[in-house]
């Protein structure tokens, strides 16, 4: 109960200065706006299509079937998507169903054309296929419905397959206008706002890093813990539970900072937004347990040459700066490991990608830092 309690006053303690921590996560959500503006034609070219290759697996042996891919097949022509004729070549599948054309005469659409994807696969090229394939489903069944009403009328001034005809140009003449208004991503690319909102998350978490460390270095910052230090807890009590606050002040400044995102542009941190959580309270603890750390090592004077490198080396390797977009003598820049650690699990997120590597892959980081955490304990407890 006595942890809780502490807990809790350093947080009130915490956010009686929230002017200051919001002004915190404002630094970053602003930069990385302005850079998101001016650098938008370097993420959005005007010439964007759907790279991500589609299979279609006509079972339909009416006309309709038949339609939905020769549909497919003008639009690859126009390289606004990519159809292909080899199964294992795609990423997506889409299958139309022997008895499609039947549902569409009927107007009972019993079996629909149905669509998943394989492997690393982008969400949105998805949503494309998918709301491509319903449009195009829609119209056929807006056509059958005419023709049959048409049919039927005895005072109709034109034939069922005059109707057919108009509505089969309409069709097509919609489909090949599908992508003119709307951008979408290619596979893996995201758009300079999505890009900007993940790297500027990550300047924020290098600042909480450079707080944690700066409040064992600096000795202004640490005399602000005198009353905290007369309470009964132990050093490895008290830097734990100090721990715990910074996690859970950094997680709520994270969601702060997602959230200005969000209200700007709804499709930044897409995704599910539970495994995002799960991410940001991950790098909570990283970040905070190094900043403890490297507050061993670094002294009150090489401080601000310090905390400069560690600024200078996420602005040349997390793609604030996009060097590996504006030239290609930079594109080793685009795989390094610092950026597939902090941001391609967010993209991953994003396009639906399995978190499975990404767990092999923090397990471990926990448990050296875990380790490594603990020592440093020790360490301070044997200095007293």
């Amino acid at each position: 109960m006595r942890y809780i309690r502490y807990i809790k006053a350093n947080l009130i303690s915490s956010l009686k200065s929230f002017p200051a921590l919001l002004l915190m996560v404002l630094m970053p959500f602003l930069l990385t706006l302005f850079l998101a503006f001016t650098t938008k034609s370097a993420f959005n070219p005007s010439d964007l299509t759907i790279e991500t290759k589609i299979y279609i697996d006509n079972q339909d042996k009416g006309a309709y079937g038949q339609q939905i891919v020769a549909l497919f097949e003008q639009l690859t022509e126009e390289k606004q998507i990519a159809l292909t004729s080899v199964k294992d070549d795609a990423k997506i599948i889409a299958t139309i169903p022997a008895d499609f054309t039947e549902s569409i005469q009927t107007r009972s659409q019993a079996t629909p054309i149905t669509i998943e994807k394989s492997g690393r696969t982008s969400s949105t090229s998805l949503a494309v296929y998918e709301s491509l394939l319903k449009t195009m489903t829609s119209q056929l069944l807006e056509a059958s419905s005419v023709m049959h009403e048409v049919a039927e009328s005895k005072n109709a001034s034109i034939t069922p397959e005059q109707a057919a005809g108009m509505l089969v140009s309409l069709q097509q003449e919609i489909a090949s206008r599908a992508f003119e208004t709307d951008q979408v991503e290619a596979e893996s690319q995201v758009t300079a706002n999505q890009h900007y909102a993940i790297t500027g998350l990550g300047f924020l978490f290098i600042m909480f890093l450079e707080t944690a460390m700066r409040f064992g270095v600096q000795r202004e910052l640490s005399g602000l813990r005198k009353r905290l230090n007369v309470l009964p807890f132990s050093i490895c009590e008290r830097d734990r539970l100090d721990l715990a606050v910074n996690m859970i002040m950094t997680t709520l400044l994270s969601f702060v900072y997602i959230g200005l995102w969000k209200i700007l542009d709804r499709t930044t941190f897409g995704g599910n937004i539970g495994i995002i959580f799960i991410l940001i309270v991950f790098y909570s603890l990283v970040f905070n347990v190094l900043g403890n750390l490297l507050g061993n090592f670094v002294t009150e004077k090489n401080m601000p040459a310090f905390s400069t490198g560690i600024n200078l080396v996420y602005l040349f390797l997390s793609g604030v700066i996009p060097l590996d977009r504006i030239s290609s003598t930079f594109s080793f820049l685009s795989g390094n490991p610092f950026r597939q650690f902090i941001y391609t699990p967010f993209v991953d997120v994003m396009n639906g990608v399995s978190m499975k590597g990404m767990a092999m892959v923090a397990a471990p980081i926990i448990l050296v830092l875990g380790v490594a955490f603990n020592w440093s304990l020790k360490r301070k407890e044997a200095r007293q």
